[in-house]
C-alpha cells in the first residue's frame, strides 16, 4: 500500500531532498578531492648543555681552624683568605654525531654596583682575562670540560679602591670569576649557537664575606623545520554527509515509488472535512433533506458566499449526512422558500449536480 501525498507536498520534499543531495555531495567533494595541509614543526637537531660550579676557600695556618681548606656554604675571613679556588664544568651533548666548533675562557668582573640581585644598576665594570682564549674542535657531537682556576682578592679589593678614587662613586663591589664561552653544532641544516656562562660572585671591600652561585639550569637548544603534512581525514564530516546522501536517496526513492497523489475521492473528502472544520458551527447536518421542486436554484462559487447569503437571509446551512462521503453528493444547501442555493464542492459535478427535488 502506498502513502498518500499531496501533489504540491509531494513537489516540495523532493525539491528539498534534491538540495541535501547536492550539498552532501559538494560536501564530500571538498573533503576527499581537495585535501587540506597543516603545519608541523620537526626537530631536526636539539642539544642539552648542563654547567657545573664549584669552589674552595684556601686560608692560611692558623690557630683557629685545624684545617686550611674550606668548604662551601661557609662564611670566610677576608684577613685569612690566601686564594680561592673555583671550579667550572660543562657538559654539552648533541641529538646526532655533527661537528663542534668550541670556544670558552675564564675571565673575573669587577662591578661597581647599587641595589640588589633583582634591581642592580651597575655603574662600572672592568673584566680581567684568568686564561687565554681556548678553542676546540670535537667531531664526535659530545664535548665535556672541566678547569680550576686559583685567585686571590687582594686585587680586586685595590682595583675597587682606585675606581672609587676615579669615579668619586660610593657604590658596592663585586666580583664574578666565570667560564665564558659557545658551542657551534654544525647540522646539515644550519649551525647552532649555544652560548654558556658558568660563574661564582664574591663581595669585595668586605672584612667578612660569603660566596654565592648563580641558578645553573640546563641549557636547551633545538633546530626546528616546520614542514606542511596533509591532514588527517575529517572523518566526521565524510560520515555526516555520506549519511545526508544516502538518507536523500533513500527518500527521494520512497517518494516515487511507495507514494501516490490522492485520488479525486480523497481530496473531495479533504475538502469537506477543511469546511466542516473551519465553519462547522454554522452548519447543520441533517439524516435527510426532504425532496422538493424549486422556483429558483442558485450555485454558489464558495463556502464564503454560501455563509454570506446565509447570513444575509437568516437561514441555517445544511448538508446531507452521508456514511462514505461524509456530505451527500459533497453539496451544502440554503434554503429560503422556493429558492434554494448550493455549493458543490465535487468541481467535476459543478455543472451536472442538482438539488433535491421531487421525482
Amino acid at each position: 500500500m502506498k502513502l498518500v501525498v499531496h501533489k504540491k507536498s509531494k513537489k516540495a520534499l523532493l525539491l528539498i531532498l534534491s538540495l541535501l543531495i547536492i550539498l552532501s555531495c559538494i560536501q564530500l567533494s571538498l573533503v576527499l578531492l581537495q585535501p587540506k595541509t597543516t603545519t608541523a614543526e620537526t626537530t631536526v637537531y636539539e642539544s642539552n648543555c648542563e654547567l657545573q660550579s664549584a669552589y674552595k676557600v684556601i686560608i692560611f695556618p692558623n690557630e683557629v681552624y685545624a684545617d686550611t681548606t674550606q668548604k662551601e656554604g661557609g662564611v670566610y675571613s677576608k684577613k685569612l683568605l690566601s686564594y680561592i679556588q673555583a671550579e667550572f664544568g660543562v657538559e654539552y651533548a648533541g641529538s646526532m654525531e655533527v661537528p663542534l666548533d668550541i670556544e670558552y675562557q675564564i675571565i673575573s668582573t669587577v662591578n661597581g654596583y647599587q641595589g640588589n640581585d633583582r634591581e642592580k644598576k651597575i655603574y662600572w665594570s672592568k673584566v680581567f682575562p684568568l686564561t687565554a682564549q681556548n678553542k676546540v674542535k670535537e667531531k664526535s657531537g659530545i664535548w665535556s670540560k672541566n678547569e680550576k682556576v686559583n685567585f686571590p682578592l687582594a686585587q680586586y679589593d685595590a682595583f675597587a679602591i682606585r675606581a672609587k678614587e676615579i669615579t668619586g662613586m660610593d657604590v658596592s663591589n663585586e666580583v664574578i670569576v666565570s667560564m665564558k664561552g659557545k658551542v657551534i653544532a654544525h647540522t646539515e641544516k644550519e649551525d647552532l649557537e649555544t652560548p654558556f656562562d658558568v660563574s661564582i660572585k664574591v663581595p669585595l671591600m668586605e672584612d667578612v664575606f660569603e660566596i654565592s652561585k648563580p641558578g645553573l639550569n640546563p641549557i636547551k637548544n633545538s633546530i626546528t623545520v616546520t614542514e606542511e603534512i596533509p591532514a588527517p581525514l575529517d572523518i566526521v564530516r565524510v560520515i555526516t554527509y555520506s549519511i545526508l546522501l544516502a538518507f536523500s536517496i533513500i527518500g527521494i526513492a520512497g517518494l516515487l515509488l511507495y507514494t501516490r497523489e490522492p485520488d479525486e475521492q480523497e481530496l473531495l473528502k479533504k475538502k469537506i472535512n477543511s469546511i466542516l472544520k473551519n465553519h462547522g458551527s454554522r452548519i447543520i447536518a441533517l439524516q435527510s433533506i426532504p425532496k422538493a421542486n424549486y422556483k429558483q436554484h442558485y450555485k454558489v462559487h464558495s463556502i464564503k458566499d454560501l455563509i454570506k447569503i446565509a447570513d444575509e437571509i437568516q437561514k441555517p446551512i445544511y448538508y446531507e449526512i452521508d456514511k462514505d462521503t461524509v456530505v451527500k453528493n459533497y453539496e451544502f444547501y440554503v434554503i429560503e422558500n422556493e429558492t434554494i442555493y448550493t455549493l458543490c464542492t465535487d468541481e467535476t459535478d459543478l455543472l451536472t449536480s442538482t438539488a433535491p427535488k421531487t421525482p
